[in-house]
């Protein structure tokens, strides 16, 4: 990437995190990168090409974070809980309205481009539950199959536009869920 797309890749992200795709103009990322728009469109073909790849550069950075944590010499249950701790560390970059225009308020070419994300966190999902499982961190009796059933409940309920209004943020909802989703809905006294 030259110097002036980077720009205008960074003040998208910044925008788009903070306050959703749908809501961020192409002026106002010009005006936030400081570039003009016809140099805005020589490097990306309109906003929705912009936004799959800020999308793309945020689950790659994650999916990279989470490799390297899982492929380090810590022990398995430090990895555990790290995997929940990177999602927290994730949610802390984004802003509810950039959650709500991925998943809530998505047009079609975006929801089919986060597709193909979900299929690759999938996978990822599946080896990571299976190497939790053997190392006796996840239930013997639950498979795949049902703690995806669990987990697309708790997405169900994060996702609901009322649920989002109670959190306020990002980080106060996937710190919820991810206690309840750890231990259930009893205080945690460690």
């Amino acid at each position: 990437m030259t110097k002036k797309q980077r720009d205008i890749f960074e003040a998208a992200k910044k925008l788009f995190y903070k306050f959703g795709v749908k809501k961020v103009t192409v002026e106002e990322i010009c005006e936030e990168a400081n570039a003009s728009k016809m140099t805005f469109y020589k490097y990306f073909t309109n906003k929705m090409e912009l936004a799959k790849a800020v999308i793309d550069d945020f689950y790659e950075s994650g999916i990279e974070k989470h490799e390297a944590m899982m492929q380090s010499d810590i022990p398995v249950e430090e990895k555990f809980r790290k995997t929940f701790e990177l999602k927290i560390e994730n949610a802390l970059t984004v802003e509810m309205d950039f959650v709500s225009t991925l998943f809530i308020q998505a047009d079609d070419e975006l929801l089919k481009h986060l597709e193909q994300w979900t299929q690759k966190r999938m996978e990822i999902t599946k080896d990571w539950f299976e190497q939790m499982q053997q190392n006796g961190l996840v239930m013997k009796e639950l498979n795949f199959p049902i703690f995806m059933v669990y987990t697309e409940s708790l997405q169900n309920f994060v996702m609901n536009e009322e649920t989002m209004s109670f959190f306020g943020t990002t980080e106060k909802l996937v710190r919820a869920v991810s206690r309840i989703f750890l231990y259930g809905i009893a205080e945690n006294k460690k």
